[in-house]
């Protein structure tokens, strides 16, 4: 595995993951749709929901591996737990 440098994670969220959704809204319309249907999502709130479900997923973890480093994360169906994701901000708009 290759260690995480703090400077590395923090320049990636604010070059690349601080951008995302400017960089989302600049791409033309078809090119939106394309994208979102590689990645499985007919929309890009849907796909938000993901990362953001993954995040609070991953900040749980990692504060459980801190406190206990022999802790073993759980198997995941990834479909389940994204289509969960989806679901619990279905409610939440999309501007445009």
């Amino acid at each position: 595995m290759i260690p995480v440098v703090r400077e590395q994670l923090v320049k990636t969220l604010e070059q690349d993951w601080g951008t995302y959704v400017k960089r989302y809204r600049f791409l033309p319309e078809n090119d939106r749709r394309r994208f979102l249907n590689a990645q499985g999502y007919t929309r890009f709130a849907d796909l938000l929901a993901h990362f953001i479900a993954w995040w609070e997923e991953g900040m749980r973890k990692g504060k459980i591996m801190l406190e206990d480093p022999g802790f073993r994360p759980p198997e995941y169906d990834v479909d389940e737990f994204n289509a969960r994701a989806v679901a619990r901000f279905s409610s939440m708009d999309e501007p445009g």
